[in-house]
């Protein structure tokens, strides 16, 4: 930031010495400019002015997002250094954190809360964080990061952030809540299945046999014995509450069995 001055501005811009501070008496005064500036600049290169219509879906919105990640992230990467920088320079005058906040929230993320809203989002404001703080990470690493030399394709892009929206959104989620689309193959994934109850209960009793054999603890081995009795007890509970497709899945009965 100590090259950004009023000398070194007239110069770029190839103006008579003194124009700047015509415009900006002060540093102060100049670093706000520029990061009015930036906003503008950047907003125009992401294309926040022509978010796409939420009625599309996330797949649509994905789309369109990733398009303008990666032409921000291909074409536009000195745009994104330069606000890092101003970013670190607001961290140290409030005056100018004011100032990035307020162009912040209104170029960015409060037409992206709009966009979550009208997208159906139960938590628009929860959920546009999540998407610029997953949008932000990504630009960061790729343009200042591990990645810089790694930049991902438009495609790779568009299927992150179609997954980050179903997520949020909750298109994937079948009627009912009985499970989530998706898994290795395509179908619903139980939330009560065999597996899970006879895992967690082996776990539990392999815990107890051992606190059994040290000789129970403080309580003694009455004490784990009980212990014992009231997991499987509250899993078998847990069992019989589900829904009753999810426990005609697990092979029905009483309850779960090791």
């Amino acid at each position: 930031m100590r090259g950004l001055t009023h000398r070194a501005v007239d110069e770029a811009a190839g103006l008579p010495p003194g124009s700047t501070s015509n415009r900006a008496r002060t540093r102060a005064a100049l670093l706000e400019a520029a990061v009015r500036r930036l906003a503008v600049r950047e907003a125009a290169a992401l294309g926040t002015a022509e978010l796409p219509d939420p009625a599309g879906g996330p797949d649509a919105l994905a789309e369109v997002l990733a398009r303008a990640l990666h032409r921000s992230l291909t074409g536009q990467r000195e745009l994104l250094l330069a606000r890092y920088e101003l970013a670190l320079e607001a961290a140290r005058r409030p005056g100018l954190r004011e100032v990035y906040d307020a162009t912040g929230r209104g170029f960015f993320r409060e037409p992206l809360v709009a966009l979550m809203a009208a997208a159906g989002s139960a938590e628009p404001e929860r959920h546009a964080l999540s998407l610029i703080a997953w949008c932000e990470g990504l630009m960061f690493s790729c343009a200042a990061g591990s990645y810089h030399a790694e930049v991902p394709g438009e495609a790779q892009l568009r299927a992150g952030m179609a997954e980050l929206l179903h997520g949020m959104l909750g298109r994937g989620r079948r009627d009912g809540g009985e499970g989530v689309r998706g898994g290795a193959r395509g179908g619903v994934i139980p939330r009560h299945s065999r597996g899970v109850f006879t895992t967690a209960l082996g776990r539990l009793q392999g815990w107890a046999g051992a606190a059994n054999a040290r000789g129970g603890g403080p309580g003694g081995g009455g004490d784990v014995g009980r212990r014992r009795l009231c997991l499987r007890l509250a899993a078998r509970r847990t069992y019989r509450s589900a829904p009753p497709r999810a426990r005609r899945r697990t092979g029905g009965g009483a309850g779960p069995r090791p």
